[in-house]
This record gives C-alpha cells, structure tokens and sequence, in this order.
C-alpha cells in the first residue's frame, strides 16, 4: 500500500534551492493570500503544509538540517513495506555542478574520484535492494 506522496519544502513554497529571507516570506505569505476561503483556488497545498514549509525554511537552525536529510524524508520511505527497511538514499543534489569537485584527477576531490565514489554509492545501495 502507498503512502501519501511527500512534497519536498521548496516545492510547496514554490522556491529554487537558493533563496532569500525576504523570497522565503514573500511565498509563504502569496500561497497563503491564495489558499483564503474568500480567494480560494483549486489547490493541493493544505495550510498546514505550507505553515510547516515556512517555519522549517525560515529557521537558520533547522533548514540546514533539513537541507541536509531532505532526501532520506522525502524517498526512504515509500510504501508501508518500506517503513521497517528505512532504505537510504543519498541526496545528489550537490553532485549537479562543478563545485563538487576540484580538477579531474582521481584521486582527493577530482572529478573523476568524486564521481566514482558517488557511482559506488549508489552500487551497493542496489545490491542491498535487490537482495531485500
């Protein structure tokens, strides 16, 4: 049985992974002037969800935690099967642009060593998968 799909924070407010204080207020603040009863538009944003975006975002202490683990919360846990397995898997957003590395030696933080050990990863999370 499938579990609700979750939203990633950014996606509910409407927002790049790059923002300011002010952009992060401004969304918030435009989703909610959309989602009044007076001005109500078909949406599938509840207040709530919206609300928990914003305090998360807006916190200096907690939205690089969740920056950090955004991945494991929104893809580890799938279905209700998944729940006991509470499978990882890595967030590769960083790996999308060159400040992931330094050169293109393989070895230390080259390109070809970063992305060998990224490869690797994802390898053996495979194995452990099909083995489950």
């Amino acid at each position: 049985m499938a579990l609700p799909r979750k939203r990633c924070h950014y996606e509910v407010l409407g927002l790049g992974r790059d923002y300011t204080a002010d952009e992060i207020r401004s969304a918030y603040h435009q989703l909610a002037l959309r989602r009044h009863p007076d001005k109500l538009t078909q949406s599938d944003i509840s207040p709530a969800e919206a609300t928990a975006a914003y305090e998360i975002l807006s916190d200096p202490r907690e939205c690089p935690w969740y920056d950090s683990h955004r991945s494991q919360i929104l893809f580890s846990i799938s279905t209700i099967d998944d729940i006991n397995k509470s499978i990882f898997i890595p967030d590769l957003f960083p790996y999308f642009n060159n400040s992931a590395f330094s050169g293109h030696s393989d070895t230390g933080k080259g390109f070809y060593k970063v992305y060998s050990d990224v490869f690797e990863k994802i390898i053996r999370i495979r194995l452990v998968l099909r083995r489950s």
